[in-house]
């Protein structure tokens, strides 16, 4: 016989299934550092993961940041971020800008390499876990790219029928003269 299900009965055996786990990771120094994390990735966060980058970048071409950003190049700090963020409990919160914030992510993506500590947060993960919430991040981030491509072209179109349109009728034509 199986358990009930509840709102309250659910929730329990979520947390259950990603409870944190703590784990004490030496650095290169010797310094042992306590973090929380979600060993078995709860995949509810892996939108809000997509998100966040989607956002970030659009706040950094508002701030006219674009030219030195390089999605491409970024996108990997940009996903350890945000595992991090989600999935450790290491508080991780935006500055007041955006191009500040991406600036305070590849400071603590240094500090973290430098000591050693990339390697060991990302072999708390299951690997499974890992590979999977990898795997959807990736689509889910495509996906929502263009969607949000789609929907800029779409807007940028209508904009460019109206103002042909408006200059259409606000030239008259004139008479030839013979």
């Amino acid at each position: 016989m199986g358990k009930k299900l509840s709102a309250t009965a659910v929730n329990s055996a979520a947390k259950k299934a990603y409870a944190l786990k703590e784990f004490h990771l030496e650095d290169v120094m010797g310094e042992v550092w306590d973090v929380e994390i979600d060993t078995r990735m709860n995949p509810n966060y892996v939108v809000d993961m997509a998100q966040n980058i989607i956002t970030l970048t659009a706040l950094l071409s508002q701030e006219g940041e674009v030219d030195n950003f390089d999605l491409e190049k970024h996108w990997t700090l940009l996903y350890f971020i945000e595992v991090l963020r989600y999935y450790t409990s290491v508080e991780i919160k935006p500055k007041k800008t955006a191009t500040e914030t991406l600036g305070a992510y590849i400071n603590l993506m240094n500090s973290l390499n430098s000591l050693g500590l990339v390697e060991k947060i990302t072999n708390c993960f299951d690997e499974d876990a890992r590979r999977n919430t990898f795997k959807v991040f990736s689509e889910v981030l495509v996906e929502m790219s263009g969607f949000v491509t789609n929907e800029i072209n779409k807007a940028v179109t209508e904009h460019n029928e109206v103002e042909v349109f408006e200059v259409e009728d606000a030239v008259e034509p004139t008479e030839e003269v013979e």
